[in-house]
């Protein structure tokens, strides 16, 4: 329901004929030459194997703006072999420096495997030197709009306790929720009510030592179905803007899969609204309107910015499988490989020539099913693959030969 939620919402980003373009012009503002390319990776990081490797993208490598890119870790990755978290990115040689937690631990997950977890994570943010955006789940009863407060208790008391754990310079951000713009909870909930929830975890941060960590609420792109935002989180975000200024962070999901616009709806317009939704003109298109809505609404272009999720899927996620029958490229491998490259080439830039996207996360690094609903955005296949789910020579390399 809540994917199904996904499509309607992004349909009202943009007028359907301009999401197929984006959201405003082409063109973007050049990202910030001051970042450097990361250093030689520790030999021993745990990474994918494949034939397939990402082009030079001269001085920066084969990833652009490393050190603004991280990866989001999928639940399979985080609970089942956290021993091999991808390290390096996938088809290239550059070090993964930031990684995206959506809960430190969850109630369903094994608790005898929590501790030596974070010590595995812990490990691992050393070699890299590097951070995490920790997430704590809003989790809400069967019936969608109580809070489930025990769940929501016992994970944010494990957020904290990894923070104590990694310490304040291996935290790049605190996030609270997912995609929250997308939960069908009471108007006490939105008015103040989730609110008050965000209050009471900053002030628990500030006892505990982290009183500079950013706090964000991400958002998928519905949260602009109307203006300047969904009136859902209306609220709710002009208290965050009005209490925490620069330290509340603005994140969203902008996913072209889930865009109802981009998604084909026959054979004939197939490869048109496939090679649409890939390339990457969408995201900074989508991006690019999200920082000109935020910076309106704050009054000023001085705050942070942060793509928290992007992806693409193949297998065809099971809600979209009538989609991949009459339009195979929709779910192909080779979509997933060029919508990957494209996000590692992006510069991060965005179509004013000013301030860019300050931080970005690619989904995900394995394929997972939750609540009945299977995803294939992860680049390796299971815990067991050895391999990058893309391990072969191009049909076209094929072809030549």
């Amino acid at each position: 329901m809540e994917c199904q939620r996904r499509l309607l919402a992004f349909a009202a980003v943009c007028g359907s004929s301009v999401l197929l373009q984006g959201c405003g012009g082409g063109g973007g503002g050049g990202g910030d030459p001051s970042v450097e390319p990361t250093d030689a990776p520790p030999s021993d990081l745990w990474a994918c194997t494949s034939s397939r490797t990402l082009p030079e993208q001269g001085m920066h490598g084969q990833v652009v703006m490393a050190p603004k890119k991280g990866f989001a870790v999928d639940d399979i990755s985080m609970s089942q072999c956290n021993d091999k978290l991808t390290a390096i990115w996938p088809h290239a040689s550059q070090p993964v420096t930031s990684f995206r937690l959506f809960a430190a631990w969850k109630p369903d997950w094994d608790e005898g495997n929590r501790e030596s977890s974070w010590q595995t994570l812990k490990d691992l943010l050393e070699k890299t030197n590097g951070k995490i955006l920790l997430g704590t789940e809003v989790e809400f009863l069967d019936d969608g709009v109580t809070l489930n407060s025990k769940a929501n208790d016992q994970m944010w008391s494990w957020a904290l306790e990894l923070m104590t754990l990694l310490g304040k310079d291996r935290i790049m951000g605190l996030s609270i929720g997912n995609e929250m713009d997308n939960k069908d909870a009471t108007p006490e909930f939105w008015e103040s009510g989730f609110f008050e929830m965000i209050k009471s975890k900053v002030d628990d941060m500030n006892k505990a030592g982290f009183t500079d960590i950013p706090v964000t609420v991400v958002w998928s792109m519905g949260a602009f179905a109307q203006e300047p935002f969904n009136s859902r989180i209306l609220d709710l975000v002009t208290q965050a803007r009005d209490t925490w200024g620069n330290k509340w962070v603005w994140a969203f999901n902008p996913y072209p899969l889930w865009d109802a616009n981009l998604i084909p709806t026959n054979a004939e317009e197939c490869e048109s609204k496939v090679a649409a939704a890939l390339n990457i003109e969408y995201t900074r298109n989508v991006m690019s309107n999200a920082r000109d809505r935020v910076a309106q609404f704050v009054g000023n272009d001085d705050y942070t910015l942060w793509v928290t999720e992007s992806g693409w899927s193949s297998p065809v996620v099971s809600l979209q499988t009538e989609v991949a029958e009459f339009c195979p490229s929709w779910a192909d491998k080779e979509s997933v490989f060029t919508f990957y490259q494209n996000m590692m080439e992006w510069d991060l830039s965005l179509n004013n020539g000013g301030h860019g996207v300050d931080h970005m996360f690619y989904f995900t690094m394995r394929d997972a099913c939750q609540h009945g609903i299977c995803e294939g955005f992860g680049l390796i296949g299971s815990c067991e693959d050895t391999a990058c789910k893309i391990d072969d020579t191009p049909a076209l390399a094929l072809a030549i030969v």
